[in-house]
């Protein structure tokens, strides 16, 4: 009994701590032991024969089944956006390409893993000669300017006014212009100049040598006329200690002119436009008088009625 005592609590420390040091081993070499698993990294052409572009179908992942200890598979899962390229430099239209594993491994940079195989196997290589070619720029609007305003012929100018687009032949061969996102007009009353942006043409294989325009789009100023009711008469000449109505004592002006004068004047608050001058049909003892509207440069302008009637309140004093 003292023999099976001195053996379990004699050094009792030390052995606690190679029991502990031989379970922590234990767990480390089993958590990394050897594993297989799929991973997805982005791929890439990089290389292309002289004079050509790429048009066949390229994933945009590529599917690895790899095999190594978790430390290693670790670290690979770990990257950011793992990537690997494709070197189409020696291939001809119409060949296969296949995937290297070794070439794989060496481009992800990690030799604690192997490579086992990839998800396709390879891609059909399609290769087109490289064309370009000057297009012209078409340039479109949308929205309607403020009233008063429009856009007339030649009135829209694109610099430049072509642009180059390389790409595929055939789809080179087909693309007739190249649009440009539609300007915006709505509510506008004064000519514009935006720089606007080209939009694509004929797929991700197409590409164009700049991808902004200068656009500028003159604005027509046309002639209105507009009618306003219920505008107050002025009333003017009426002799001192007697007070002058005029009958209606509102009436309708009718303007014409220029967009942009006319209708900042009907917007004005001051609507001081009809004026009626009872002096001289008081001396020629009338009770009617013409009505007279204000000269505004520029613009047109009409009263209706042409004529009201007056009334004389109190009595005229004595010369």
């Amino acid at each position: 009994m003292n023999a099976l005592r001195s053996f379990v609590f004699d050094n009792f420390s030390l052995k606690l701590l190679s029991l502990l040091l031989a379970v922590l081993i234990h767990v480390v070499v089993r958590g990394d032991a050897v594993r297989e698993l799929s991973i997805n990294v982005a791929i890439e052409v990089s290389q292309l024969p002289e004079g050509r572009v790429f048009v066949g179908v390229l994933p945009q992942e590529l599917e690895l089944q790899v095999r190594g200890r978790w430390g290693g598979i670790r670290k690979l899962l770990n990257e950011r956006h793992p990537r690997v390229s494709i070197d189409l430099s020696e291939y001809r239209d119409g060949e296969r390409f296949s995937f290297d594993m070794s070439n794989l491994q060496n481009q992800l940079r990690n030799k604690e893993i192997e490579i086992l195989g990839a998800r396709p196997s390879g891609i059909d290589v399609r290769l087109e000669p490289v064309a370009r070619r000057q297009v012209p720029v078409q340039v479109s609007t949308t929205g309607t300017p403020a009233p008063g305003f429009s856009v007339g012929p030649n009135s829209v100018q694109v610099s430049p006014r072509r642009v180059e687009i390389t790409g595929p032949a055939n789809s080179i061969r087909r693309i007739r212009q190249v649009r440009v996102a539609p300007i915006d007009l709505t509510g506008a009353d004064r000519d514009l100049r935006v720089r606007a942006r080209l939009l694509g043409v004929g797929g991700p294989n197409v590409q164009m040598k700049v991808d902004e325009v200068d656009v500028q789009v003159r604005l027509e100023e046309q002639e209105l006329r507009r009618s306003v009711a219920k505008v107050p008469i002025e009333v003017s000449g009426c002799p001192a200690g007697l007070k002058c109505l005029v009958t209606p004592a509102t009436a309708s002006v009718t303007l014409r002119g220029p967009a942009r004068l006319l209708l900042a004047t009907i917007a004005s608050p001051s609507r001081a436009w009809i004026r009626a001058d009872v002096g001289p049909a008081i001396s020629r003892k009338q009770r009617r008088v013409r009505l007279k509207t204000v000269a505004i440069k520029g613009l047109q302008i009409s009263v209706s009625p042409a004529v009201a009637k007056f009334t004389l309140l109190g009595e005229i004093p004595a010369k």
